[in-house]
């Protein structure tokens, strides 16, 4: 066989023209289509008041007061930026520098999906990933949202890489960037635990309690500076603040929150109790939840079909191209005929289908593989613990976001199944 057909040689190419594809799709968007977005009404403008604040040296604060609310991963990454080419082009660089984050995430999928079935599907895995206009669009918004991302699927693959060999220093690793992970966003702060429970429900109770210690000492190594600069600062040695209040919200349907900065401002208004020095969010939640449970369920259940029910990234679109709605053209044939015109239109469909096509095939691939579930068991944990830890609390589409590569992977495992089962004349 010559070397230029060789199979190996053949994958790296396609590996790296994808990575080529993802790059240039999101700079596309970041430098062409939507050069100057605007950061009115988001968490854009709070976390480039963090990143500020740490690099003029004056630490995680809001206002002059320190703050729990979010990890320092994401704002360090700002003021890094910032001390690099300076306040004025800092939020131009961060959003090249997380096109180029995202595009690397397409390189950590097709490695997911090649240690979680073939190579096959981690071409397919790279490739819908970097074609994602979700994720294309995302690149460009001044959010944790692609950093969390890239370190989720970091863990996710370092977990498996010791999950496959018998080097402690994986394990150790793993638990590091699951640390980093909940430093960018705190609701990562039990994933080191999911990922024991897939050990034992390997099945490989020894493995567990053999490199269980090493994991969780390499999360507890990156979180601990965070968590005594927490006890030091507020007298209680936690990763985050902020989880009472959104477990609150979510109890009492008392609506949807509204950025980071928004939660600074009000946080004094909400206090449950007034007067009091001390919040009073979950005696009040547990009061609401106990006064009728099945009004709770009904509700948390009825937000979570809602968060997964819209694609994230379609507001971003509208806000370019103009705001035309997939719903109104459902709903006359006149307006549908009109919106096949509209740019918008097209894209937003892009996103739909990818979404609802992603997680659809997702669900396919565990039915396919339902008696192998080493290919679908640790994508289907994390993504049950992110949405099963949100349905208790504040959900929207974009807390949601961060798993959806992990779909995207099980959605191309489905579509390369058939090509591997006739490459190695099985079906896996």
């Amino acid at each position: 066989m010559p070397i230029g057909e060789s199979p190996a040689i053949q994958r790296t190419l396609s590996v790296w023209w994808l990575i080529v594809a993802a790059v240039a799709l999101r700079l596309a968007w970041v430098l062409l289509a939507n050069p100057n977005p605007s950061l009115a009404g988001g968490d854009g403008p709070f976390y480039l008041h963090l990143g500020n604040q740490i690099a003029r040296g004056n630490g995680m604060q809001f206002n002059d007061v320190p703050m729990a609310v979010v990890g320092p991963v994401y704002p360090t990454y700002i003021a890094g930026l910032q001390l690099l080419v300076g306040e004025d082009l800092v939020q131009e660089t961060a959003r090249v520098g997380q096109a180029l984050l995202s595009a690397v995430l397409a390189l950590v999928l097709y490695a997911i999906g090649s240690r979680l079935h073939s190579s096959a599907a981690g071409l397919w895995a790279a490739g819908l990933f970097a074609l994602d206009l979700r994720f294309i669009v995302e690149a460009g918004a001044i959010s944790t949202e692609t950093v969390f991302s890239l370190m989720l699927m970091l863990t996710v693959l370092a977990y498996l890489h010791a999950h496959g060999c018998a080097k402690p220093a994986w394990w150790l690793l793993a638990g590091m960037l699951a640390g980093l992970t909940t430093l960018t966003r705190a609701v990562a702060q039990l994933l080191p635990f999911v990922l024991l429970a897939h050990t034992w429900l390997q099945r490989r109770p020894r493995a567990a309690g053999r490199n269980q210690l090493l994991l969780l000492a390499g999360f507890a190594i990156a979180v601990a500076p965070w968590v005594a600069r927490n006890w030091l600062v507020f007298g209680s040695p936690s990763i985050g603040e902020g989880g009472a209040a959104h477990f609150w919200l979510g109890a009492t349907g008392s609506g949807m929150w509204t950025g980071n900065e928004q939660m600074m401002t009000d946080v004094e208004r909400l206090r449950i109790a007034p007067g009091s020095a001390q919040f009073a969010y979950l005696s009040d939640a547990f009061k609401t939840i106990f006064s009728n449970p099945a009004r709770y369920l009904g509700l948390r259940l009825q937000r979570m079909l809602g968060a997964y029910a819209q694609p994230f990234g379609t507001v971003a679109v509208g806000g370019v191209f103009g705001d035309a709605s997939l719903k109104a053209a459902a709903g006359s044939w006149g307006t549908a005929v009109a919106m096949l015109g509209y740019p918008v239109f097209w894209l937003k469909l892009w996103m739909y289908v990818w979404h609802f096509g992603s997680v659809l095939l997702a669900g396919a691939c565990v039915v396919r593989y339902r008696r192998t579930p080493a290919v679908w068991l640790l994508p289907l944990l994390v993504i049950g613990y992110v949405s099963g830890l949100y349905a208790m609390l504040t959900i929207i589409p974009r807390y949601l976001f961060p798993i959806m590569p992990l779909y995207v992977v099980l959605a191309a495992v489905f579509l390369a199944a058939p090509r591997a089962a006739a490459v190695t004349g099985t079906d896996n």
